[in-house]
């Protein structure tokens, strides 16, 4: 279960540079100032020399693996029941042993593996409560009865596991070994934890769940490359392939993250290798992510007018209390226009909560927004938790672009 005991914006203050854009075009001198009107002076070599160009946008890789044709997704269905036992403090004080049953009917996704990294089935549907909803559950929890959870398994030293969120596009725990039966396989775990009110509750699970596979649902291939055109217009470099981990530090490759845009096409991240790519995780009514915003264009035409090719990805959840859930299309698009961005606007579904823990200080409360600079290779340069200007992530990219001989 997911518990937020803070969340928190921070910012040293606000970037102001959105508020003087740049004009980066390449304007030639031809000599307008001069007073000499002599028509006879064929001579042009006196034209002011306007500087080297910057380099051309980063070509497309040359092949593309553009993977596997959709296949059918598998579902994962059944039920497990919770017993909960509570011991003689919690008893005193009108805490009562009792059962109640979810029926779980689960159907694959491919695009959310960063919830679950060792899943090699990764599944989302509504958990019903079936039994004990009012009797016994709601001693415990106010949620309602029916809600989204995710289902995963995955292989940890040659033994299948099952993997659990009880809350949607949250990352999924390890909930122990399987066991198979004739019917599908045996599920069952057990925690035990302190009551605000006083006392100790033991609760164990136990069920049985069933692999199948849908009639009518398909899943996307997302290892494989873009080949059709961005609605958006965003560029197209991703070669396409598997991410060899979900995880990430300073010098080793981001993952391949793929999200909806403003426009309603998913993107992915990889499409934009041979960039500065600078991501950030916002959320809509957070202070120093709307001060980003609001000089994210300046501080991108600052890069382009130094000639280091860049580019610039929002993961927008739904709001501070709401981090994991997506923000809407037109709060993408809204964004966008609010702060002139002439970038990628994504949808965050977990993506932001998943991979940035250490940006984002969950250990201690929660700081947003949270930063990732990428180099044009696609390895972490650099990262960051709440915003104060962009002078740090402009030395750094010039740095970098300055040892790359740019």
């Amino acid at each position: 279960m997911l518990i937020l005991l803070a969340l928190a914006c921070s910012s040293d203050s606000a970037d102001t540079a959105g508020k003087d854009p740049l004009d980066t075009d390449s304007v030639e001198d031809t000599g307008t100032g001069d007073t000499d009107t002599d028509t006879d002076d064929t001579d042009t070599d006196d034209t002011e020399d306007p500087g080297p160009s910057c380099a051309e946008e980063p070509p497309p890789p040359d092949v593309k693996d553009t993977g596997d044709e959709p296949w059918a997704a598998e579902t994962l269905t059944g039920a497990v029941t919770w017993t909960l036992s509570f011991d003689a403090e919690a008893e005193a004080l009108g805490f009562v042993d009792c059962t109640y049953t979810r029926a779980y009917s689960q159907t694959e996704v491919g695009d959310q593996g960063y919830l679950c990294p060792d899943c090699t089935l990764l599944s989302t549907g509504t958990a019903v409560m079936t039994d004990g909803y009012e009797a016994c559950f709601l001693q415990i929890s106010s949620a309602e009865s029916e809600r989204v959870e995710h289902l995963g398994l995955g292989e940890i030293d040659g033994e299948t596991h099952l993997f659990r969120s009880g809350s949607e596009n949250v990352s999924l725990a390890d909930m122990g070994a399987v066991v198979a039966e004739e019917a599908g396989f045996a599920v069952a775990w057990e925690d035990e934890s302190a009551l605000e009110d006083g006392g100790n509750m033991v609760l164990a699970a136990a069920g049985t769940l069933t692999l199948g596979v849908s009639a009518d649902a398909w899943v996307a291939d997302v290892t494989g490359a873009r080949t059709e055109p961005y609605s958006c217009g965003w560029t197209m470099n991703n070669p396409g392939g598997p991410n060899s981990s979900w995880s990430f530090a300073n010098g080793e490759r981001f993952p391949n993250v793929r999200l909806d845009d403003q426009c309603g096409d998913a993107v992915d991240l990889w499409d934009f290798l041979g960039h500065y790519l600078v991501i950030d995780s916002s959320s809509p009514d957070c202070g120093p992510c709307q001060s980003m915003a609001e000089g994210a264009e300046a501080f991108k035409a600052r890069m382009e007018a130094a000639c280091a090719p860049i580019e610039m990805v929002t993961l927008l959840n739904e709001s501070l209390g709401a981090i994991n859930q997506p923000a809407a299309p037109d709060v993408l698009q809204e964004w966008a226009d609010t702060f002139g961005l002439t970038s990628p606007v994504l949808a965050d579904k977990g993506a932001g909560y998943a991979l940035f823990p250490e940006y984002l200080g969950i250990e201690s409360g929660m700081s947003y927004p949270a930063v990732v600079l990428l180099d044009p290779d696609g390895n972490v340069l650099y990262g960051s938790t709440g915003f104060g200007d962009w002078s740090e992530f402009e030395a750094i990219i010039l740095a970098d672009w300055e040892a790359r001989g740019g």
